[in-house]
C-alpha cells in the first residue's frame, strides 16, 4: 500500500482489506492527519500487525486511534516513549497487544508515579529509567513505586538511592504518615 500511495493516485479504495502488517512508521503513513485527504482509504476496523522489533509508544498510540481492531505488537521487543505514552500503549492490552516481557525505555525526566505503576504492571521486561530525575504523585503512589523499584529482581530500573537517586515529589496537600514512611524506608 505504501508503494501504491507513492504513485500519487487521487484515491485508492482499500476498505476491503482486513489486515495490514509492516513497520509501524509505514503503517502510520496510511493514516493521514486529515481523513478527507486520504489517498488510501482503509476501513476503521483493520487489524494491524507491527513487524518492528523496536518502536515508539507514540506510533502505537497513533495507530490505535485509527482502528478499532487490536494492534498486534507482540513481535516488538523494545518500546520507547514518555511514561504517559508508554502507560497508554501498555495499559490497554485489548487495544495494543504487546509481548509480556517487552522492554521499555522511559524518555522523560519527570514521569508520574501512576504512569510508572501502569507500565510496571503491564510488562515483565526491563524498564529503563535513566532519563528520570523526578517522580511525582501521591505519597501512596510514590511508596508503591519505591517498593517496586527496590524489590529483589525488580524490572523497574529506577534509582531509589537516597544520595544519587531520583527525587520523589509528593503532589496534593495531604499524605498519610505511613505512606511517607514507607517511601522513606526504601530510599533511606
Amino acid at each position: 500500500l505504501k508503494a501504491i500511495n507513492a504513485y500519487g493516485f487521487k484515491t485508492v479504495d482499500a476498505k476491503a482489506i482486513s489486515h495490514v502488517h509492516g513497520l509501524a512508521a509505514d503503517i502510520a503513513t496510511l493514516y493521514p492527519a486529515s481523513p478527507t485527504s486520504a489517498t488510501i482509504q482503509l476501513s476503521n476496523n483493520v487489524a494491524v500487525t507491527v513487524d518492528d522489533t523496536a518502536t515508539t509508544a507514540a506510533l502505537l498510540n497513533s495507530l490505535d486511534l485509527n482502528t478499532t481492531a487490536t494492534i498486534d505488537a507482540t513481535g516488538v521487543t523494545t518500546i520507547t516513549g514518555t511514561a504517559a505514552e508508554l502507560a497508554q500503549a501498555l495499559g490497554n492490552q485489548a487495544a495494543i497487544h504487546t509481548a509480556p516481557a517487552v522492554a521499555v525505555i522511559v524518555t522523560n525526566a519527570t514521569p508520574t508515579a501512576a504512569d510508572l505503576l501502569t507500565i510496571h504492571a503491564n510488562t515483565g521486561g526491563t524498564i529503563t529509567t535513566t532519563a528520570v530525575t523526578t517522580v511525582t504523585g501521591s505519597a501512596a503512589e510514590l511508596a508503591q513505586v519505591a517498593a517496586a523499584a527496590a524489590a529483589p529482581a525488580s524490572t523497574l530500573g529506577l534509582n531509589v538511592d537516597a544520595t544519587t537517586g531520583v527525587v520523589f515529589a509528593v503532589s496534593g496537600t495531604t499524605a498519610s504518615a505511613a505512606d511517607l514512611l514507607a517511601a522513606d524506608s526504601v530510599i533511606g
